[in-house]
């Protein structure tokens, strides 16, 4: 299941304006930040599994109204208002490397917000990896089976939010993560017109940096037309990434979409 909240992240001393803190990033400046407090709201609905009440009623389920739906409306809400706050209704959803914790991926994730002067709203979607290169095999598997709930994430934020684009920025393993969940999307519009996924889904800018991704499933990916289903797709490569070569190295190894060869 996928759980819902949201994070206080406390950056240096509390004097920088948003300004400041945004020349200081420019700069390759480092910023001290540490997660002050969470708040769980709930698991998204559409994640619970149906071997549990709760997952029934949320398979019958069709009002936000519903108590099973009661923390996705909640998460909802606090999305919308960021984005009225900002003047920007645009969502954008960071998917964290490997061996990345859930307070760091917080942490990134509030960087780059704080770099875009807090336009939008910023969601940052930690998944559970192990704290080492040697568990990157385990890491992707477990990539896998989280990319479900990020394409369900993807869903929700299109039907009950206000956001007219959803971006995505994806780093490393959680690169691999994002093309994969969308890969699923596009695969369940098949044979429909592409312009009705479009506007169903509204995915904007999809990026893919340093991706932990194998090069040819990402290549079979774009024939069956991944690339159909967002505005644009930006891929950043990495020839001198360790953990790139790292993972081109191991036994069931392969050029990595990051560093293809």
């Amino acid at each position: 299941r996928l759980r819902l909240g949201s994070v206080d992240v406390a950056i240096g001393d509390g004097q920088w304006s948003a300004m400041e803190l945004h020349e200081n990033i420019r700069a390759g400046g480092e910023l001290d930040m540490s997660c002050v407090a969470t708040e769980e709201y709930g698991a998204l609905y559409s994640t619970l599994p149906p071997t549990e009440q709760a997952g029934v009623d949320a398979y019958y389920s069709t009002d936000m109204d519903d108590p099973v739906r009661a923390a996705s409306k909640t998460f909802a809400q606090q999305i919308n208002e960021q984005m009225a706050r900002s003047g920007l209704s645009e969502v954008t959803v960071f998917v964290s490397g490997l061996s990345t914790t859930f307070e760091v991926s917080v942490e990134q994730a509030t960087g780059l917000h704080e770099f875009t002067l807090r336009q939008g709203a910023m969601i940052a979607f930690p998944w559970p990896v192990g704290d080492t290169p040697l568990s990157a095999s385990k890491d992707r598997i477990s990539g896998r089976v989280s990319a479900r709930s990020l394409r369900n994430l993807l869903l929700f934020l299109a039907e009950h939010t206000d956001a007219e684009r959803i971006n995505m920025i994806g780093y490393s393993g959680g690169a691999d993560v994002t093309a994969y969940a969308l890969y699923q999307l596009r695969l369940s519009y098949a044979g429909q017109p592409v312009t009705r996924m479009r506007d169903d889904l509204r995915l904007g800018n999809v990026i893919l940096a340093s991706p932990d991704a194998d090069y040819m499933e990402f290549r079979n990916m774009l024939l069956d037309g991944l690339l159909d289903i967002a505005d644009s797709f930006t891929v950043y490569v990495n020839p001198n990434d360790r953990v790139l070569v790292f993972s081109d190295k191991l036994p069931a190894g392969a050029p990595r979409l990051g560093n293809p060869k």
